[in-house]
């Protein structure tokens, strides 16, 4: 082999020798296992869109349809939580007579308020359990990690190779009406949450690292 095939031979060599250490190298880079933020942050991500976690009212349940009485001062608030909700759409008010007690002068008729569910109600509640019973919550924005504050190095113990990450939370897909003004005074930790948005608010998880990706724990 003359000197030109041969320093030919080694050039070739070189350069696919730094092909395939570059090639390493981006893939290491753009591996969804590595230790990154834009890995914890898409893990975290993933979890919210896959099982669609969502900012519901956390305060109170519903039972639909459901008939409050106009006499009765206990449900009160009550009603008026669930007029706000007609004023959004969610749900859809029907006045009807209704005979409520017999006394003494004979018997006493009063009229109450008959509420179900509409269309848009349907869609954007979930039927959730709680003391037993099965109520209807209604979400109103989808959760999103918009980023990643910190994360500690991560460990292995036992086979399972973890890191402790914090994050900001934030909200996106807001509904419409969940920025009225009758529906905010009824339930104003709607909007405590709504302001988000503008002022996220730092969260804790723990990842873990899987055989694709990292997950979380």
């Amino acid at each position: 082999m003359d000197k030109r095939n041969h320093y030919f031979t080694l050039n070739c060599l070189t350069k696919m020798t730094i092909f395939i250490v570059m090639t390493l190298l981006l893939y290491a880079c753009s591996s969804e296992r590595t230790a990154n933020i834009e890995n914890f942050r898409n893990a975290l991500n993933q979890k919210f869109h896959l099982k669609k976690q969502k900012m519901c009212f956390s305060d109170i349940g519903f039972r639909f349809p459901v008939a409050i009485s106009n006499k009765e001062k206990s449900t009160s608030q009550l009603m008026a939580k669930l007029n706000a909700l007609t004023s959004a759409g969610l749900v859809h008010r029907k006045k009807i007579i209704k005979q409520l007690k017999r006394n003494r002068r004979g018997i006493n008729m009063g009229f109450a308020f008959n509420y179900r569910l509409t269309g848009s109600g349907y869609e954007a509640s979930k039927r959730v359990r709680t003391n037993k019973k099965w109520v209807r919550k209604f979400c109103y924005a989808n959760s999103h990690a918009n980023k990643i504050i910190s994360f500690s190095q991560p460990k292995t113990l036992k086979n399972k190779t973890t890191t402790q990450v914090v994050y900001s939370l934030t909200l996106t897909k807001v509904a419409k009406w969940a920025r009225g003004k009758k529906f905010l005074t009824q339930f104003p930790q709607v909007k405590k949450h709504i302001d988000l948005i503008t002022q996220p608010v730092q969260h804790k998880a723990t990842l873990q690292l899987g055989k694709e990706r990292w997950i979380i724990q």
